[in-house]
């Protein structure tokens, strides 16, 4: 399901698929609360802090595209169920909103 964020709040919580647009959060701590997802697509994300990843066990796709992230994306490393992971960063696309 594609949607904006301001969006997710309205999602039922037992979704396992769902595809965010970001643009102006800088929090996605929100979706931890989504135990059933199994494919995650996360665009235009400046918030750098993807933490609530390691709580989301069931993902087997995760997309990040035009996503910036500070920790380097440690936090997957406790996903054991991830079989695919896209990262996605045209040339020139600029993180910092400058």
């Amino acid at each position: 399901m594609k949607i904006e964020f301001d969006s997710v709040k309205s999602l039922n919580r037992k979704s396992t698929d769902i595809d965010v647009r970001c643009h102006k959060v800088n929090d996605l701590s929100i979706l931890a609360k989504f135990k059933n997802l199994q494919k995650l697509q996360l665009r235009t994300f400046k918030g750098k802090d993807l933490s609530f990843l390691k709580e989301l066990k069931e993902l087997r796709s995760i997309v990040l595209e035009n996503v910036i992230a500070d920790n380097e994306l440690e936090d997957l490393s406790s996903l054991t169920s991830l079989e695919v992971l896209t990262i996605q960063t045209p040339v020139g696309w600029d993180g910092s909103g400058k």
